[in-house]
């Protein structure tokens, strides 16, 4: 894919996303008063919301440290600030994208801008995901069966679509896991699926089984490089479980930004664990829409009558809205710099 196409993609992606927003907004404000929940967040304790605002900036600190590490191990000398570039770029075509779909092939756009060999970044990345989708289930799954109890008991029908939710992420580790270790399965399920859409006659069979085959092959490399660097994969799957803890603990500061202290963190955490592993599998950009209204249904059992919307307002615009909008800015910057860069080199 040329820059022009990715870029239209990545256009068209973030109209899906803004339109998202207004009509999920839309929707759950429209017979409120917005007012006063707007005149309820002004008297938040402004020390928690500093405290929720940190959490998300070690969520993409630690993100940087793991991505960085992994590309250190190929041979390569970055800095921190490079892996913070790259943590940015990542979280917001993430967000801005169906399933996150986005962030991975935007991350190696850019690795590869940095002169990073793209099979390089794309084992670093790898590495990072099967950590990430891994403590993402791990957390989810204990955190279900720890407030089994509520969540078999309040919340309803929902409880099947967290459930749904959390066995998707399971099924994309358990390929990853798969992609990764097993030496047979992956050559033999990509030869049935292309055996399948030769019979069906589809025009591009041999594009899709020479991309499977790459594909293949950096996974046999991120396999050995994981075999060979066992403590390095510890110290990624440690600092991702802390990476996503922060995010969580987002939740729990906002929560006492309202002077509320009924709960403790861990309860916290762990039911906003699980509507963050549950909504990651929708193809929503952000999971806009579902991450909203879910909130509102899971916490308010958790927060007064009245202050749940402002609960869910402050969470999401700082886990979610603020970053986007730093990681928008960051990253059309960072496209900024490039621009500039080839211009200077064409001239010269």
């Amino acid at each position: 894919m040329n820059d022009n196409s990715r870029f239209k993609t990545m256009f068209k992606s973030f109209i899906l996303f803004v339109t998202l927003i207004v009509l999920t907004f839309y929707i759950l404000f429209k017979d409120g008063n917005i007012t006063a929940i707007f005149d309820t967040i002004k008297n938040v304790n402004l020390n928690y919301i500093f405290l929720a605002v940190m959490c998300m900036c070690l969520f993409l600190s630690l993100e940087g440290i793991n991505i960085i590490r992994n590309v250190n191990l190929l041979g390569y000398n970055l800095g921190f600030f490079r892996g913070i570039k790259y943590a940015l770029v990542g979280f917001f075509f993430s967000a801005i994208t169906p399933s996150s779909s986005g962030g991975q092939p935007m991350q190696l756009y850019y690795m590869n801008k940095d002169k990073i060999d793209l099979s390089h970044g794309a084992i670093a990345l790898f590495i990072e995901l099967a950590s990430y989708q891994f403590n993402a289930v791990l957390i989810a799954v204990t955190s279900f069966i720890i407030n089994f109890s509520f969540f078999t008991t309040k919340v309803g029908n929902i409880k099947y679509l967290l459930f749904i939710g959390i066995s998707l992420n399971a099924l994309v580790f358990f390929f990853i896991f798969f992609a990764i270790f097993s030496k047979k399965l992956m050559p033999k399920a990509v030869n049935l699926i292309t055996a399948i859409l030769t019979k069906l006659k589809y025009k591009k069979v041999e594009s899709f089984k020479e991309k499977a085959d790459k594909e293949i092959a950096e996974y046999k490399q991120a396999a050995d490089l994981i075999k060979k660097e066992k403590l390095s994969l510890l110290k990624t799957i440690l600092i991702t479980f802390f990476q996503l803890n922060f995010m969580h603990a987002v939740s729990f500061f906002v929560y006492k930004s309202f002077g509320l202290d009924t709960y403790n963190i861990i309860e916290i955490i762990t039911i906003q664990s699980v509507l963050y592993s549950s909504v990651a599998a929708l193809p929503l950009p952000g999971g806009i829409g579902a991450s909203e209204g879910g909130f509102l249904t899971l916490f308010k059992f958790f927060y007064p009558i009245g202050l749940v919307s402002s609960g869910m307002l402050l969470t999401r615009g700082i886990n979610f809205y603020l970053f986007v909008l730093i990681s928008g800015t960051a990253v059309t910057i960072y496209t900024l710099n490039y621009i500039r860069k080839s211009s200077n080199a064409v001239k010269v």
